[in-house]
């Protein structure tokens, strides 16, 4: 939670975390495939810092099939958007 800076919303998601239970992904998309719902859970993370890339998660094994590019086409972009 570094990344939330007002204490009260802190607060808040502390609370809300403390009394909400996560419900699998296998429960909420039953007909989704494993690993369509292990590309799911690493995007789906309340900690940008945990979240996949996007150059990562288009070399996992889910999108294997529509992933054709080699590192060269990838520029190393190290400068984030401000």
């Amino acid at each position: 939670m570094k990344h939330v800076k007002s204490s009260a919303a802190k607060d808040a998601l502390r609370e809300i975390c403390s009394e909400v239970k996560g419900i699998p992904w296998k429960e909420v998309c039953p007909n989704a495939t494993d690993l369509a719902l292990d590309l799911l859970g690493k995007m789906i993370k309340f900690d940008p810092d945990a979240r996949i890339d996007a150059a990562t998660a288009l070399k996992h094994p889910f999108l294997t099939e529509y992933f054709e590019y080699a590192d060269e086409d990838y520029p190393d972009i190290e400068e984030k958007f401000n």
